[in-house]
């Protein structure tokens, strides 16, 4: 389970990032909106996730630009430059309503229990399933139109997610039929559309199948050097990479990439 609360490896690692990131012109826009929240504290973790990918891009040399203006209400996170650029955009699956009622405490002991029974179809695994793709669909809307020298990528937070593991990440991406039959799931006698799904009829899931490249989700437990970069687990959009090697030759220009890791293959 994913505590809402800051912890002392967290708020440490960050705020040696905050350190050294204070001497870097271009991050020193997040660096004071952060101040103005409050600083390291459990109310901005979403801000401390997007300073700790500042760092690694600051660790890995990349030219960096904090909230790129994308259209006339729009704003990309983080513009990298190269040839191709990227635009990455961070979001956090904060812990959600049905994980804070489907949570118990006896004595010292706390645990979590959601169930495909639950009297409250959003108190349960599909329900978690379904919010982490509309929280994170909603973040297609502040990316341009694709361009040929432009990449796009959306990283998430899931530490407010109640999965973890690949099949999660693959149900959330591109469905129920993306993951192995004993951990799929569907919802209300049907399969979860995930977000590059073409069948999913959302707006916000046929925005992102539009405009997004790669979604890539993290999930830190160490709070050290390179965490974000080997943390991470990229599923390239189908739209724009038909086979492995076309998704394998654009991420291979991706600034988070850590040597020898590869995009893992995009699902029809």
């Amino acid at each position: 389970m994913w505590i809402e609360t800051l912890t002392s490896q967290e708020a440490d690692f960050t705020q040696q990032a905050i350190d050294i990131l204070a001497s870097v012109p271009w991050a020193r826009p997040l660096l004071r909106r952060l101040e103005k929240k409050g600083g390291v504290c459990s109310a901005n973790m979403p801000l401390l996730f997007e300073v700790r990918i500042a760092y690694a891009l600051h660790c890995g040399g990349s030219t960096v630009m904090y909230e790129r203006k994308t259209g006339s209400r729009q704003r990309v996170d983080f513009y990298i430059q190269g040839r191709p650029g990227w635009l990455i955009e961070a979001v956090s699956l904060r812990e959600s309503a049905a994980i804070k009622a489907a949570t118990h405490e006896s004595g010292d002991l706390c645990y979590l229990h959601l169930s495909s029974l639950a009297e409250d179809p959003k108190q349960s695994e599909e329900g978690e399933i379904i919010k982490a793709i509309e929280r994170i669909a909603e973040k297609g809307k502040q990316f341009p139109e694709p361009s040929s020298d432009m990449l796009h990528v959306i990283v998430a937070d899931v530490r407010g997610y109640v999965g973890g593991d690949q099949d999660d990440y693959r149900e959330i991406v591109y469905g129920t039929e993306a993951a192995s039959p004993e951990h799929s799931h569907w919802w209300q006698g049907r399969p979860i559309f995930g977000l590059f799904d073409s069948r999913n009829p959302t707006v916000a899931a046929q925005r992102i199948q539009q405009r997004v490249h790669f979604v890539g989700l993290l999930r830190e437990r160490k709070y050290c050097e390179g965490e974000i970069q080997s943390t991470g687990f990229y599923l390239p959009n189908p739209m724009f990479f038909p086979d492995r090697d076309s998704a394998e030759r654009a991420f291979a220009t991706y600034p988070l990439r850590p040597f020898g890791r590869r995009a893992e293959r995009s699902q029809a």
